[in-house]
């Protein structure tokens, strides 16, 4: 131990360069393994074959994808238009429940969303969840806010998207998503959006 003290002592250039080099390689260390950590505990309930693609006129959405994959590539099985309302601007999109009304925060879906993407469903039938256009499943955090003490299943909520006003019925309460590709969302729907005069959910 002298020995070594002695060392250091003499050669006090060499042993900072050899501590900063230790202690760089040491961060770097963390730093992938905490990356790569990240990277795989995103969409662990997703299967290794769905792949997310983007479209070319709503960056990082995918409502037009479906019309120009379907059917030319034999090794896609099922496509899955996504729109995230809160991407769309320029419209007046918000929900109501009751008399309290809010932005839309909403994912529009084709119905064979949960058959490819299976959230966990915290109420409602995974299977019939999106069937009739019209449903919609909210998230857990969504209902316990504007449903509290009660199962949302089964109430209706108001949505307005520009000057048109529907009701949705909701048929599920999935888990909040968290660590996910997807858009973070209040609401699941199978309501058309339409967006420069052509529908894409």
């Amino acid at each position: 131990m002298k020995s070594f003290l002695r060392f250091v002592s003499r050669n006090r250039l060499y042993t900072v360069i050899e501590v900063a080099g230790m202690a760089i390689a040491l961060a770097f260390i963390i730093f992938v393994g905490t990356y790569v950590t990240q990277e795989r505990g995103y969409d662990t309930f997703v299967g290794d074959d769905v792949y997310v693609g983007s479209d070319a006129e709503l960056f990082s959405l995918s409502g037009t994808v479906k019309g120009a994959v379907e059917g030319r590539y034999p090794d896609i099985e099922a496509v899955c238009r996504t729109v995230g309302t809160m991407s769309v601007n320029g419209w007046d999109l918000s929900v109501s429940v009751g008399d309290r009304t809010m932005v839309q925060n909403a994912l529009c879906v084709d119905s064979n969303f949960l058959s490819l993407i299976p959230l966990p469903m915290a109420a409602g039938d995974r299977k019939g969840a999106l069937e009739a256009v019209g449903s919609v499943i909210v998230s857990q955090s969504f209902a316990n806010t504007y449903f509290p003490g009660g199962n949302a299943v089964g109430n209706g909520i108001d949505i307005t998207a520009g000057d048109g006003k529907t009701t949705l019925t909701i048929t599920g309460v999935f888990e909040d998503m968290e660590r996910t590709v997807l858009p973070g969302c209040d609401m699941i729907s199978t309501a058309w959006i339409c967006w420069r005069g052509s529908c894409l959910i």
